[in-house]
């Protein structure tokens, strides 16, 4: 049998056509295992641009060089999970306002529009966007332009919300020669959205919950433990901000509480409250807080006056349907669902309203959006002037002057806290339950 054996590979051997197959065969073996090796891991990825992953052929087939009709910005913003561009300074009044805005995928051609509003949160939807490199066109009195910059932008990667353990990773890049290891110069620093699906990193949180009270106010050098009465104390911000927490960790979000339980913390500064916020790169600042008010019975909800309340709109609405009142009716006006309220300017010595909000856990959280950094008192946050801005909501949820208000509360706020997560989870379209433990990168 041996002799048989032996005989059979000498026949095998001496065919010509069976080598050169056996040949190839292993060549493209090797190849196949070289590939899948060396090929981007999850890890790898996450400093990847989606440019990095494109043929220099797509670049030189795909990409125009030049445009006819451009539209120059100066600079943007991103606010909770929306980009948003502007033509000169970032506010709520911008020429951009109202515009339409086109993303073209590089790859696919496929068109996607957004219209910018007046709110932060009226931009682009990141957290909706597909995977691919994308072109941005505006469209200026129904003529379509290229969106350019006059000075080159590399932003820091962004990290969307977590949804089914994974995240988009956006990068807006703007520069003439972007493409040019693959031979393609650009006449202008084009804008290009590049968004790639990865895992997230953990140290990078969804939702910061501040639990209001135990303030302190690094001006006067002096501790607030905040409003209290009726049995209702700050102690019990930090029960409904565990429950909220609770919620949200269910559906698979990353959340941080602001201050450890009995700690007296700033807004201001690296190591404050909020600072902690922009340091995890949290999409959500939820703070909640007692109040002390002559009329107020009901729980309340107020937003940054440079935002469309979009988001607090979405909790009331969930409240709505957890029967849970509110304090108020709707106001046509604004367009703010009943119990939600915009927060009030601060007043210079002559009466009139400045650019800055009341409350710091609005006004510092917001980045430029919400001019944080910028105010007097507020030098210890100007490193967050261009950060990426969290979408603020402050809940006031009972009056500690008003005993059916407390007693309401009581009896509503395992309603409340599922309310609020609800209405996170509704606005930001985050499916699925999960356990908190996910496989995300250090």
């Amino acid at each position: 049998m041996g002799k048989k054996k032996n005989s059979t590979l000498r026949y095998v051997f001496k065919d010509p056509k069976t080598v050169i197959l056996l040949i190839v065969t292993i060549a493209l073996a090797v190849v196949a295992i070289f590939l899948y090796a060396t090929r981007p891991s999850q890890i790898d990825r996450l400093s990847q641009s989606y440019i990095d992953t494109l043929d220099n052929d797509v670049i030189q087939q795909n990409v125009n060089t030049s445009y006819d009709n451009e539209y120059q910005i100066d600079t943007y913003s991103i606010y909770g999970e929306s980009l948003k561009l502007y033509h000169s300074k970032a506010n709520s009044s911008d020429a951009t306002n109202g515009m339409t805005v086109l993303l073209k995928n590089v790859e696919t051609g496929e068109e996607l529009s957004y219209t910018f509003g007046s709110g932060g949160e009226d931009g682009i939807k990141l957290g909706q966007l597909p995977e691919g490199l994308y072109e941005v066109f505006v469209y200026d009195h129904y003529t379509k332009k290229r969106v350019y910059m006059d000075h080159s932008v590399h932003s820091k990667s962004f990290q969307t919300m977590r949804r089914h353990k994974k995240v988009k990773t956006i990068k807006l890049e703007a520069d003439k020669d972007l493409f040019s290891d693959a031979g393609v110069n650009l006449s202008e620093n084009y804008c290009f959205i590049s968004v790639m699906d990865t895992i997230p990193i953990v140290e990078k949180i969804d939702v910061m919950i501040d639990p209001g009270g135990n303030v302190y106010d690094p001006e006067s050098d002096t501790n607030d433990s905040g409003d209290k009465g009726n049995g209702l104390s700050q102690e019990d911000n930090y029960e409904l901000a565990l429950k909220i927490k609770k919620k949200l960790e269910k559906k698979g979000l990353r959340v941080k509480i602001s201050r450890k339980k009995n700690e007296y913390s700033s807004y201001y500064g690296k190591k404050s409250r909020i600072g902690r916020g922009y340091e995890q790169e949290a999409k959500v600042y939820l703070s909640l807080g007692l109040m002390s008010d002559d009329e107020i019975d009901r729980p309340i909800l107020v937003v940054s006056p440079y935002t469309s309340g979009n988001l607090a709109n979405t909790i009331a609405y969930e409240c709505e349907q957890n029967n849970v009142e509110l304090y108020g009716s709707d106001d046509s006006d604004t367009g703010l669902n009943a119990g939600v309220y915009y927060d009030d300017l601060i007043q210079n010595d002559a009466g009139k309203d400045t650019k800055y909000e009341y409350y710091p856990q609005l006004r510092e959280s917001g980045a430029k959006v919400t001019y944080a950094g910028t105010m007097d008192n507020a030098d210890l946050n100007r490193r967050y002037r261009n950060a990426f801005g969290m979408y603020g909501v402050y809940v006031q949820y009972a009056n500690v002057d008003d005993e059916g208000s407390v007693n309401y509360y009581k009896n509503h706020k395992a309603k409340l806290a599922k309310s609020i997560a609800d209405g996170i989870i509704d606005y930001f379209e985050i499916e699925g339950e999960f356990s908190e433990s996910t496989t995300e990168s250090h």
